[in-house]
């Protein structure tokens, strides 16, 4: 009984103990307890995942821990003693009451760990180590009485070594805000915890949830194990803390940033509370919120933040957690403008001015261009390409014929002079050979096919020669296939029901048939190879069904191989997200082959046409909306097409493309037919013509067999406009006018007459201005001293005569600028220019009167600054006629005229000059804009009225563009400036007289040199020998010594054109040292030699030319035969 007698005193003190504890009152450690394991801080034990083996036991060292059973006690009388204890001891105390829900014990598994302090380790990485300044668990602390009471817990000693220090004095402990795990699905307040209400929580988690909770805990202490042994019977939980809200099944949230704590006061004392815990260092850096200072802002953050139900106190922003506007990205490069608050009654503050007006506005987005410019920078060069109409006519001597198709429902083929037209139960046939008027006109009722429409057409090949170009298949909308014999008119055989969709498409390949429905299920129809001499026959012939896809927008055969694409998209990727149309091609010859989707490289509109250049037969060329085209190698290693390049050719959609000889024929949305040279990078447009008044060109084919029928390469072109055009494909016209040229001097005289240009940005600066004595009042001598004998032609380009930054003169130039009913220019807005011409026609009336020449002012125009005034010598030795003026805006998108051209036209001899005075885009690095702006100015279509002189103009222009002209001048501001940054390289340059360094960064001779698609690259410039022209201080030599110190450039430019180069030349190029601008004066003199053609001569050397362009063209012809053999299309 002695041995039953210490075992009941132990169960009864251990029992005693955990009343005094409930009660509030001190426990005496008994002598012969062992001590538990030393924590850090003399914190509880958390729950440990079960998985976490690490830790070992040491089998020396004893802790209490729950039994689960009475063997654990290891006496006879242990069940008794047990259920003894059970029933005397007292529930333990309810929890305190608390006003909010209470926040999970388990953190979410995604929290991140929080490191052990450097006092943790002993400099191995055992974290089980004894640690200098850990205290011995006392009696009275929690830890040494929550393993035995709560139920199916059982506390496991560590294998260490145990120190025992002095203990030091127990500091208060701070609690800390504990944040809610994402993995709840909503946010939850935060509140503060302290270690008894987290105990009792964990205690109630663990007995009413029997799986274990894998939980972490943020605390820079040891993990110990809890099991839970669900078999055995447990001590009643205590009260259950109000619920807590849980959403099982959602996927793991993203990873979180480290939670912000912040200390919370001490809680009051209370003598039923344990001692208070020492003091730990928090494991996030705290510092101290100034006083009187909102705390910053918390970033924005991807992830749900828990509801705040009571304002916290000021925490510092976390450097993990970033601030709101940390992720936002700016809407403008620029800081907002500040905010003001202006009063009832307050005047309002003025206007700001505009930015675009002065030419030394230098400030601005470095190379900031709009998308236009970036268009014109990559499109072919359309600087020398022709205007001439490549017209054909199957007849000599008649004009070329007028058909007429439906553009919507109708379908045109053809074959040699032989057209056939259908629109829907409507059928006619042509020979061009014989009429424009049709040879039959069939209805499908007088065919004995009632209600039969026409969808699609094709020749079918023949053994027989007779027969080729005669037989036409022609697919229904009922899904049945014809075939008809063009030379009687008659059907010759029906195949009903060969589909059951509508023949949308019908195809030739070599000697075999292809056709097509709605559905994408295809009949290829070939020869029998038991008997190769046989043709393929509608009615005998087996198809072989292949199928493809639906719903095809685009569908041609190429080389063998079937291409189709549809309005589907799909995005390219990247960080633009561009979007490329998806495109299948069909090997529908080879069984074994698949199709496959390929897609190009680079972004590009919707597939509208292709073909096969006939010099390279080894890529396609694809056509796209917005101007794309795309270019596929055939010669891949696996045999599909790849794609290789896309390049954007032209500002409006390609609706269709055509390889015809070595050009590359697209016919665009604005009826304009382009042929472009695709042997040079980038591409030349070589011919341009309006082909269909406007109206889209909606289809471009070869009629390959006129190449057999009548040694021609006819190219027929359908349009919106329900018109079918026929053109040589050879463009012999072309080829006949640039021998012509070659020779014209057996057919012309010449004559030589001087040009003088004078080109000055005065800067709103007054003609009186000039009287002030000195080389200001010399100038007008100076510049008519340049040449030795009168000039023919004196022009005056002057630019800012009007003060550009005046609000009050641009308002009057947008309102009142306009021409009046007479033709005559407002007085109130054109005072200006009005004294500028008087002064014109004075000072060329006192230099050459004397000599007793005279001149006339033949073309006056201004625009917004802009002034022209070009003087022709009173003479019989030529005459000028298509005397012509114009003007073209560019300031603010074109809609305003600060920045834009004066182009003034005379016609002298069978020669046509062009005048051009600019005010380009200023800024140091608006080089893309000047170069849009150049480039609209000599691109503009219909600046004047076409001229009935075919031979004073170039191309086959008709002189209503400016590049229709034998000879172009350039000149005024044109604004390039000059890429040294560096005052002292200009001053350096400037005294030494050498200005080949200062030269070679200028940016208009940079653009010539290396820019391929600058429009002014044909044009040239005379040697520069004198000092930059800008930018100056007013009345003084300096350059300018304002704030801004512009750099110094050549702003002020003359460049010319001439389509012979030697019948132009520069005798003068020089400045002038006027000062009441911030521009210097210059001019330039030319001696133009003009043509006068004779009529009779020409022609005979015409027939000369086109004898030999006969025998060109048959070799022309043989090689374009044999490519479409290779193709088999003939």
């Amino acid at each position: 009984m002695g041995d039953q007698d210490e075992v009941s005193l132990a169960v009864s003190s251990l029992r005693s103990r955990f009343e005094q504890l409930a009660a509030g009152s001190g426990l005496k450690s008994s002598a012969d307890a062992p001590p538990l394991s030393p924590r850090p801080g003399g914190t509880f034990p958390r729950a440990r995942a079960a998985s976490n083996n690490s830790l070992t036991v040491d089998s020396t060292i004893h802790a209490l821990r729950a039994s689960s059973s009475s063997s654990d006690l290891k006496s006879p009388v242990s069940d008794v003693l047990d259920l003894k204890s059970a029933a005397l001891k007292r529930p333990p105390p309810p929890p305190p009451t608390r006003a909010k829900p209470s926040v999970s014990p388990a953190p979410s598994p995604l929290t991140r760990p929080v490191p052990l302090p450097p006092s943790a380790s002993n400099g191995n990485g055992n974290g089980n180590a004894a640690r200098p300044g850990d205290r011995e668990m006392q009696p009275g602390d929690l830890a040494s009485t929550k393993g035995p009471f709560y139920g199916g817990s059982a506390l496991r000693s560590t294998s260490m070594s145990i120190s025992k220090p002095p203990v030091p004095p127990v500091p208060p402990r701070p609690t800390f805000m504990i944040s809610e795990s994402p993995e709840n699905g909503s946010s939850r307040q935060r509140r503060s915890e302290s270690p008894l209400g987290f105990a009792e929580r964990e205690a109630e988690t663990q007995a009413a949830s029997p799986p274990k909770l894998s939980r972490s805990n943020s605390n820079p202490v040891e993990d110990l194990d809890y099991t839970t042994d669900p078999s055995s019977p447990s001590p009643a939980p205590p009260p259950a803390p109000p619920p807590r809200s849980s959403r099982p099944g959602l996927p793991p949230p993203p990873p979180r940033h480290r939670t912000s704590r912040s200390p919370q006061p001490d809680a009051p004392s209370n003598s039923n509370l344990p001692p208070p815990l020492p003091h730990r260092r928090p494991t996030v850096p705290y510092l101290a919120p100034p006083e009187n200072r909102s705390s910053p802002s918390p970033r924005r953050s991807t992830m749900a933040k828990p509801a705040i139900a009571q304002p916290l106190p000021e925490t510092p922003s976390d450097s993990s957690s970033p601030s709101p506007n940390g992720d936002r990205k700016p809407l403008s490069k620029f800081q907002p403008p500040p905010t003001r608050t202006i009063a009832l009654g307050d005047k309002l503050p003025a206007a700001r001015r505009a930015a675009e007006g002065s030419s030394d506005d230098e400030e601005g987005p470095e190379e900031d261009a709009s998308a236009a410019s970036r268009i014109v920078d990559t499109i072919p060069d359309s600087s020398s390409s022709s205007r001439r109409l490549p017209t054909l006519s199957f007849r000599p001597g008649f004009p070329p014929p007028q058909l007429r198709f439906h553009p919507h429902s109708g379908c045109v083929i053809a074959s040699g002079p032989n057209l056939v037209v259908s629109h829907v139960h409507h059928i006619k046939i042509y020979n061009l050979e014989i009429s424009d008027a049709p040879l039959y006109d069939l209805d499908m009722k007088q065919l004995g096919m009632k209600d039969t429409k026409v969808l699609s057409m094709e020749f079918s090949p023949s053994m027989n020669k007779a027969d080729r170009g005669a037989i036409v298949w022609m697919g229904t909308k009922d899904g049945s296939i014809l075939e008809m014999d063009i030379r009687s008119g008659a059907l010759t055989a029906t195949k009903p029901s060969a589909h059951l969709h509508p023949v949308c498409q019908m195809f030739r390949h070599g000697r075999s048939m292809v056709s097509l429905d709605e559905s994408g299920k295809a009949l290829i129809f070939s020869p029998d190879p038991e008997h190769p001499e046989q043709d393929v026959s509608l009615t005998y012939t087996t198809p072989r069904a292949v199928r493809t896809t639906d719903k095809m927008d685009f569908v041609k055969l190429l080389d063998g191989k079937l291409w189709t694409a549809s309005r589907t998209e799909h995005s390219g990727g990247g960080s633009l997200g561009r979007v490329v149309p998806i495109i299948r091609v069909f090997d529908i010859f080879n069984t074994a082959a698949p199709g496959k989707s390929i897609m190009p490289s680079e972004h590009c509109g919707q597939v509208t046409s292709a073909t096969i250049l006939p010099t390279e037969p080894d890529r396609v060329y694809m056509g796209h909306e917005e101007g794309y085209v795309s270019i596929w190698n055939l010669d891949t290693e696996d045999g599909w097409p790849s794609c290789t390049e896309v390049t954007k050719v032209s500002t409006s959609d390609i609706m269709c493309l055509e390889g015809v000889n070595e050009r590359l024929w697209a016919g665009s949305r604005n009826g304009l037919i382009s042929a472009y040279d695709v042997r040079q990078t980038p591409w030349i447009m070589t011919n341009q013509w309006q082909a269909h008044n406007a109206y889209p060109v909606l289809k471009i084919f070869v009629n390959f067999r006129a190449i057999e029928t009548n040694q021609k390469l006819c190219v027929v072109s359908l349009g919106r406009d329900e018109l079918v055009k026929l053109w040589d494909g050879l463009l012999g016209v072309d080829w006949v006018e640039n021998e012509l040229v070659k020779n014209e001097s057996s057919f012309s005289t010449f004559q030589d007459i001087n040009a003088l240009v004078v080109s000055w940005n005065c800067d709103a600066a007054r003609p009186e201005s000039l009287n002030d004595g000195g080389r200001n009042a010399e100038f007008f001598a100076d510049v008519f001293s340049s040449v030795n004998t009168p000039p023919d032609i004196i022009s005056f380009s002057f630019q800012e005569v009007i003060d550009l930054e005046s609000r009050k003169m641009a308002a009057k130039n947008m309102l009142l600028g306009g021409k009046k009913k007479d033709d005559a220019l407002s007085d109130r807005v054109t005072g200006a220019y009005k004294r500028w011409h008087d002064k014109f026609v004075s000072v060329v009336k006192a230099a050459f009167g004397p000599l007793g020449v005279e001149y006339t002012a033949v073309l006056t125009e201004s625009m917004v600054g802009l002034f022209s005034c070009l003087f022709v010598r009173n003479t019989n030795e030529f005459v000028c006629r298509e005397k012509h003026i114009a003007a073209i805006k560019r300031g603010m998108g074109g809609r305003y005229g600060n920045k834009g051209a004066v182009i003034a036209r005379v016609v002298i001899g069978d020669s046509s000059l062009c005048f051009i005075n600019c005010h380009l885009a200023a800024g140091q690095h608006a080089i893309k804009q000047r170069n849009s702006d150049i480039a609209a100015i000599l691109e503009e279509k219909g600046i004047f009225e076409p001229s009935p002189l075919e031979t004073a103009y170039v191309r086959g222009g008709d002189g209503t563009m400016v590049l229709d002209h034998e000879f172009v001048l350039v000149n005024g501001d044109l604004n390039y400036r000059i890429d040294v940054t560096r005052r002292e390289t200009y001053l350096s340059s400037f005294r030494s007289g050498d200005l080949s360094n200062l030269l070679a960064h200028d940016q208009l001779l940079q653009q010539m040199r290396n820019n391929k698609t600058f429009r002014l690259r044909g044009f040239s410039e005379g040697p520069i020998t004198f000092l930059p022209t800008y930018k100056y201080d007013p009345r003084s030599d300096e350059y300018d010594t304002s704030e801004k110190r512009r750099h110094p450039a050549w702003c002020d430019r003359i460049l010319w054109k001439a389509r012979e180069a030697d019948r132009m030349q520069q005798l003068s190029y020089k400045r002038y040292e006027v000062n009441v601008s911030d521009h210097r004066p210059i001019s330039a003199t030319f001696v133009i030699r003009v043509k006068n053609i004779q009529t009779e001569a020409r022609e005979r050397a015409k027939a000369i030319v086109e004898a030999a362009w006969a025998d060109e063209q048959m070799r022309i012809l043989d090689s374009a035969q044999k490519f479409y053999v290779r193709q088999a299309l003939m």
